[in-house]
């Protein structure tokens, strides 16, 4: 069931609308740190991300770009804190707290999971995919 749970995870997080909602404009400070990661260029977006992260600590667009490019590089127990603090800051942005939630059920954390799942669901409820990850877990 873990792999499966894996699978079906990284299959919801695939669709980069979730992912990079709209194509960043060059007049946006995360802008380069997102075209960075849609290329694949995690140590450059790492970086680029750090420098921003520097500047605008509190910025909940910010931390979930360093979450997403932590949990690109594998290491979801680096991505969750950003991930958190974002879902804090911005508690209504489905595409944070479906994350979240996603990094969590990986690990089986379910009991920390949930919540955030059905944040996520609760913002968008048509969306196929969270609606499948919370029938999953329940």
């Amino acid at each position: 069931m873990g792999t499966y749970r894996l699978l079906l995870v990284v299959a919801c997080l695939l669709p980069a609308q979730l992912l990079y909602p709209a194509q960043p404009s060059a007049g946006d400070p995360p802008a380069e740190a997102e075209r960075l990661l849609r290329g694949g260029q995690i140590d450059e977006a790492n970086r680029a991300i750090t420098q921003l992260l520097d500047r605008h600590p509190y910025d909940a667009r910010i931390l979930y770009l360093a979450g997403l490019a932590a949990y690109s590089s594998g290491d979801a127990t680096k991505a969750e804190p950003y991930l958190a603090k974002a879902a804090v800051l911005s508690p209504e942005t489905f595409r944070i707290r479906f994350l979240l939630a996603a990094i969590l059920l990986v690990p089986n954390q379910q009991h920390r999971a949930l919540p955030a799942l059905e944040a996520a669901n609760r913002i968008d409820t048509a969306h196929p995919d969270a609606a499948k990850l919370l029938a999953i877990e329940y």
